[in-house]
């Protein structure tokens, strides 16, 4: 009776939780094959390294996103406008309980401040993502302030890290509101 319909609706949950968890899992591994690397290290691994600063890894990392440039710098651009759901936080906090599998998740403010980071540091290495850059300030800069979330500002924050090279991208943001 009951029981067995509480047992097989906890099957049901812990399947679904499961295959969203191996879903995400099959993702990441997507996506982490297309990712730029230097020195046998990928762009999030060298990102990583930005958290916890020091003289050896800072030089190693600075050398490793110019030499990435473009390729890494068009990939940043959405990690400026990141956010996660409350949805994705829940499923994040319900998989974390599992022992299985470790969950490797990054929230999307410590993804907007390497990102920054990353900008500053690449300087006119990055011009390859300046029209995405302007495209963000664009789309975020004509939302009202409470629904910002500041991206608008850390693509105008990026776009001035650019050089004197970003000049041209700037007009359609001229003619922008």
């Amino acid at each position: 009776g009951h029981t067995a319909m509480i047992r097989r609706r906890y099957k049901v949950v812990w399947f679904a939780g499961a295959l969203l968890v191996g879903l995400w899992f099959l993702l990441f591994v997507l996506s982490s094959g297309r990712e730029p690397t230097a020195h046998g290290r990928t762009l999030s691994q060298w990102l990583e390294a930005l958290d916890n600063p020091n003289a050896v890894t800072n030089v190693q990392t600075i050398t490793a996103l110019r030499k990435m440039g473009g390729k890494a710098a068009v990939r940043l651009v959405p990690m400026l406008d990141a956010s996660d759901s409350p949805l994705t936080l829940r499923l994040v906090n319900l998989a974390r309980k599992q022992g299985l599998v470790q969950i490797r998740f990054v929230p999307a403010p410590v993804r907007q401040r390497r990102a920054e980071r990353a900008f500053e540091i690449m300087g006119d290495q990055a011009i390859a993502a300046a029209p995405a850059l302007v495209s963000l300030l664009i789309r975020r800069g004509t939302e009202p302030a409470e629904y910002l979330g500041d991206s608008a500002n850390r693509a105008a924050n990026a776009l001035s890290t650019l050089g004197h090279g970003a000049l041209p991208f700037l007009r359609p943001a001229l003619c922008s509101q």
